[in-house]
């Protein structure tokens, strides 16, 4: 039995990435029934990102895997210290994820740091009443999200059997951190909050009335 939280840790290619960059900093790291729970929510708390996963294991030369994972809190200062022949923008993850930012058009930006609000994950149609105002359009969102979606910033969820039909979107959690980041230094976290708030308390109204009409068995979804 010990050995199977080993081998559900090593079957999955982020932990073997993991595992391969901690050795190179330590090679007497091991997978273990004592650490193998701390690595799996590295890789998940990272989302599995490659360069995320490297520079977390470089800090396993001054913390534990325990240590690491109860900091992911703090990525963005915990992840630094990529190597120094590496392109500027791998160094740290906040580099990296500055730079995607700024290759963003400014309606782009707009957009992927107002979607921080919805922690969650949201719908189309969430996005549109969310974060649209005079700065960015509710007719511009699809494009804007399609293309958010195409620089692999925000992930599309197929629903379940059991779900609305609809598609749902959201961050990794490394790019909602920074789109939060962001959200706060512009000045928007407490507009966009309120009209977050406004919408799902008009989407309880209305499913409130809908749930006692013909409209229940798609509300129930």
């Amino acid at each position: 039995a010990g050995a199977e939280p080993v081998g559900a840790v090593l079957a999955t290619e982020a932990a073997r990435l993991f595992v391969d960059r901690a050795r190179a900093v330590t090679p007497s790291f091991a997978v273990t029934t004592g650490n193998a729970l701390a690595i799996a929510q590295v890789c998940c708390q990272l989302d599995g990102l490659p360069l995320a996963l490297e520079l977390a294991a470089a800090r396993l030369a001054v913390l534990s895997v325990h240590q690491i994972a109860a900091r992911l809190d703090a990525r963005f200062r915990l992840l630094t210290g990529g190597p120094r022949t590496a392109d500027a923008r791998q160094r740290t993850i906040r580099a990296t994820m500055d730079w995607s930012y700024q290759l963003l058009t400014g309606p782009e930006r707009i957009l992927l740091r107002r979607l921080a609000a919805s922690a969650g994950g949201w719908s189309l149609e969430a996005a549109e009443a969310i974060v649209a105002d005079e700065a960015l359009p509710a007719g511009d969102v699809l494009d804007g999200l399609t293309s958010l979606l195409a620089k692999s910033l925000v992930v599309a969820e197929e629903p379940g059997e059991d779900e609305s039909p609809a598609l749902r979107y959201r961050f990794l959690e490394t790019v909602r951190q920074y789109a939060e980041e962001q959200l706060i230094q512009a000045g928007e976290a407490e507009a966009v909050r309120c009209r977050h708030w406004e919408w799902f308390v008009a989407l309880a109204e209305h499913a409130e009335v809908a749930l006692r009409g013909s409209e229940q068995l798609a509300w129930k979804r």
